[in-house]
Protein backbone atom coordinates (compact mmCIF):
# COMPACT_ATOMS: atom_id res chain seq x y z
CA UNK A 1 0.00 0.00 0.00
CA UNK A 2 1.04 3.61 -0.33
CA UNK A 3 1.24 6.25 1.68
CA UNK A 4 0.18 9.33 -0.44
CA UNK A 5 0.62 12.98 1.41
CA UNK A 6 -2.18 15.11 0.54
CA UNK A 7 -1.85 18.90 1.32
CA UNK A 8 -3.74 20.63 3.99
CA UNK A 9 -6.39 22.58 3.00
CA UNK A 10 -6.27 26.43 3.61
CA UNK A 11 -9.02 25.65 6.60
CA UNK A 12 -6.71 23.15 8.07
CA UNK A 13 -3.96 25.21 8.16
CA UNK A 14 -5.74 28.04 9.57
CA UNK A 15 -6.88 26.22 12.22
CA UNK A 16 -3.56 24.88 12.95
CA UNK A 17 -2.41 28.10 12.76
CA UNK A 18 -4.41 29.77 15.44
CA UNK A 19 -3.73 26.93 17.48
CA UNK A 20 -0.47 27.29 18.15
CA UNK A 21 -0.72 31.03 18.71
CA UNK A 22 -4.26 30.29 20.50
CA UNK A 23 -3.42 31.72 23.74
CA UNK A 24 -1.75 34.73 22.47
CA UNK A 25 -4.50 35.53 20.98
CA UNK A 26 -6.82 35.00 23.45
CA UNK A 27 -4.41 37.32 25.95
CA UNK A 28 -4.89 40.15 23.33
CA UNK A 29 -8.29 39.95 23.12
CA UNK A 30 -8.68 39.85 27.14
CA UNK A 31 -5.97 43.27 26.95
CA UNK A 32 -8.38 44.95 24.65
CA UNK A 33 -11.73 44.44 26.20
CA UNK A 34 -9.93 45.50 29.46
CA UNK A 35 -8.80 48.88 28.31
CA UNK A 36 -11.95 49.37 26.33
CA UNK A 37 -13.71 48.82 29.60
CA UNK A 38 -11.32 51.00 31.53
CA UNK A 39 -11.49 53.91 29.48
CA UNK A 40 -15.32 53.15 29.48
CA UNK A 41 -15.55 53.90 32.93
CA UNK A 42 -13.56 56.91 33.16
CA UNK A 43 -15.76 58.46 30.10
CA UNK A 44 -19.15 57.50 31.77
CA UNK A 45 -18.07 58.87 35.51
CA UNK A 46 -16.05 62.06 33.89
CA UNK A 47 -20.45 62.66 32.32
CA UNK A 48 -21.83 61.93 34.97
CA UNK A 49 -19.85 64.76 36.90
CA UNK A 50 -19.74 67.74 34.23
CA UNK A 51 -22.55 67.02 32.36
CA UNK A 52 -24.35 69.66 31.60
CA UNK A 53 -27.57 69.72 29.02
CA UNK A 54 -29.60 71.87 27.19
CA UNK A 55 -32.58 74.16 28.49
CA UNK A 56 -34.29 75.44 25.51
CA UNK A 57 -31.00 74.91 23.86
CA UNK A 58 -28.94 76.43 26.16
CA UNK A 59 -25.94 74.87 27.55
CA UNK A 60 -26.51 74.21 31.71
CA UNK A 61 -23.77 72.60 33.84
CA UNK A 62 -25.24 70.74 36.22
CA UNK A 63 -22.47 69.89 38.56
CA UNK A 64 -22.89 69.37 41.91
CA UNK A 65 -21.45 71.48 45.11
CA UNK A 66 -19.49 74.06 42.42
CA UNK A 67 -20.25 77.68 42.39
CA UNK A 68 -21.62 78.27 38.80
CA UNK A 69 -22.63 81.58 36.54
CA UNK A 70 -25.96 83.66 37.57
CA UNK A 71 -27.81 81.67 34.48
CA UNK A 72 -27.06 78.01 35.72
CA UNK A 73 -27.62 78.96 39.33
CA UNK A 74 -30.90 80.33 37.93
CA UNK A 75 -31.55 76.88 36.13
CA UNK A 76 -30.47 74.80 39.02
CA UNK A 77 -33.45 75.65 41.11
CA UNK A 78 -36.86 74.86 41.07
CA UNK A 79 -38.45 77.82 42.28
CA UNK A 80 -36.97 80.09 39.36
CA UNK A 81 -38.98 78.25 36.80
CA UNK A 82 -41.02 81.30 35.49
CA UNK A 83 -37.92 83.34 35.49
CA UNK A 84 -35.42 81.21 33.53
CA UNK A 85 -38.70 80.79 31.08
CA UNK A 86 -38.95 84.60 30.83
CA UNK A 87 -34.49 84.89 30.09
CA UNK A 88 -35.11 82.64 27.38
CA UNK A 89 -37.42 83.72 25.34
CA UNK A 90 -36.16 87.05 25.73
CA UNK A 91 -32.46 86.19 25.17
CA UNK A 92 -31.45 87.93 28.17
CA UNK A 93 -30.19 84.72 29.38
CA UNK A 94 -26.73 85.87 27.47
CA UNK A 95 -26.49 88.34 29.93
CA UNK A 96 -25.99 86.34 32.95
CA UNK A 97 -23.61 84.06 31.29
CA UNK A 98 -21.01 86.72 30.66
CA UNK A 99 -18.06 88.21 32.46
CA UNK A 100 -20.34 91.14 34.12
CA UNK A 101 -20.86 91.16 37.31
CA UNK A 102 -24.87 91.59 38.60
CA UNK A 103 -27.53 91.48 41.61
CA UNK A 104 -30.76 89.31 40.31
CA UNK A 105 -33.49 89.83 42.30
CA UNK A 106 -35.25 86.61 41.12
CA UNK A 107 -39.54 86.56 41.80
CA UNK A 108 -40.13 83.06 42.64
CA UNK A 109 -42.97 81.01 40.13
CA UNK A 110 -45.50 82.25 43.12
CA UNK A 111 -45.28 85.28 42.25
CA UNK A 112 -45.91 84.96 38.52
CA UNK A 113 -48.44 82.95 39.19
CA UNK A 114 -49.97 85.59 41.41
CA UNK A 115 -50.69 87.55 37.93
CA UNK A 116 -53.27 84.80 36.96
CA UNK A 117 -53.21 82.40 34.25
CA UNK A 118 -54.57 84.66 31.62
CA UNK A 119 -52.47 87.94 32.83
CA UNK A 120 -48.86 85.42 32.75
CA UNK A 121 -50.13 83.93 28.95
CA UNK A 122 -50.48 87.41 27.77
CA UNK A 123 -47.13 88.79 29.57
CA UNK A 124 -45.11 85.59 28.37
CA UNK A 125 -46.52 86.08 24.61
CA UNK A 126 -45.52 90.04 24.94
CA UNK A 127 -41.06 89.68 24.10
CA UNK A 128 -41.10 93.76 24.33
CA UNK A 129 -43.19 93.71 28.19
CA UNK A 130 -41.54 90.47 29.51
CA UNK A 131 -37.84 92.17 27.91
CA UNK A 132 -38.97 95.15 30.22
CA UNK A 133 -39.92 93.10 33.47
CA UNK A 134 -36.68 90.96 33.12
CA UNK A 135 -34.59 93.75 32.90
CA UNK A 136 -36.40 95.45 36.17
CA UNK A 137 -34.90 92.20 38.24
CA UNK A 138 -31.45 92.68 36.88
CA UNK A 139 -28.85 95.18 38.40
CA UNK A 140 -25.22 96.47 37.46
CA UNK A 141 -22.93 95.31 39.61
CA UNK A 142 -23.45 92.92 42.83
CA UNK A 143 -24.35 94.12 46.41
CA UNK A 144 -23.96 92.16 49.44
CA UNK A 145 -26.80 91.57 52.10
CA UNK A 146 -25.13 94.73 54.36
CA UNK A 147 -25.57 96.94 51.14
CA UNK A 148 -29.08 97.09 51.52
CA UNK A 149 -28.67 99.01 54.84
CA UNK A 150 -26.56 101.78 53.26
CA UNK A 151 -28.57 102.17 49.80
CA UNK A 152 -31.39 104.07 49.28
CA UNK A 153 -31.93 103.06 45.70
CA UNK A 154 -30.49 100.95 42.92
CA UNK A 155 -31.06 101.63 38.96
CA UNK A 156 -32.12 98.09 37.27
CA UNK A 157 -31.22 97.34 33.37
CA UNK A 158 -34.34 98.81 32.61
CA UNK A 159 -33.68 102.18 33.70
CA UNK A 160 -36.19 101.68 36.45
CA UNK A 161 -35.58 103.05 40.41
CA UNK A 162 -36.03 100.68 42.52
CA UNK A 163 -36.17 102.38 46.27
CA UNK A 164 -35.08 100.08 48.90
CA UNK A 165 -36.94 100.29 52.38
CA UNK A 166 -36.08 98.67 55.92
CA UNK A 167 -39.71 98.27 57.30
CA UNK A 168 -41.00 96.02 60.31
CA UNK A 169 -41.87 93.09 57.77
CA UNK A 170 -38.05 93.44 55.96
CA UNK A 171 -36.22 94.58 53.16
CA UNK A 172 -38.43 95.80 50.44
CA UNK A 173 -37.74 96.67 46.86
CA UNK A 174 -40.18 98.92 45.84
CA UNK A 175 -43.09 96.48 47.35
CA UNK A 176 -41.10 93.17 46.61
CA UNK A 177 -40.13 91.82 49.59
CA UNK A 178 -36.77 90.27 50.52
CA UNK A 179 -37.22 86.72 51.21
CA UNK A 180 -33.70 85.23 51.14
CA UNK A 181 -29.49 86.25 52.22
CA UNK A 182 -28.82 85.51 48.76
CA UNK A 183 -26.90 82.92 46.63
CA UNK A 184 -23.46 83.19 44.99
CA UNK A 185 -22.33 83.05 41.72
CA UNK A 186 -19.52 83.64 39.86
CA UNK A 187 -20.52 86.59 38.47
CA UNK A 188 -22.80 88.50 40.83
CA UNK A 189 -25.62 87.72 43.58
CA UNK A 190 -28.98 85.74 43.11
CA UNK A 191 -31.72 87.48 45.63
CA UNK A 192 -35.59 85.78 45.97
CA UNK A 193 -38.62 88.23 46.65
CA UNK A 194 -42.14 87.74 46.33
CA UNK A 195 -43.44 89.64 43.82
CA UNK A 196 -42.57 91.01 40.69
CA UNK A 197 -40.97 94.20 40.08
CA UNK A 198 -43.84 96.02 37.74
Amino acid sequence: MINIKRPKSKTALIAETASEHLFTIAAGLFGVLILGLGTYIVVKSNSVKTSGGSVAGIQIDKTENSETDLLNTIAQESNYKYFFDALTKTGLYNTLKGEEVYTILVPSDSAFKAMGGSELNKLFANKDRLTKLVQNHIINGKLNRLDFDKVEFMKADSGRLITIKKTDLGTLFNNSKLMSSGTEATNGIIYEIDSLIL
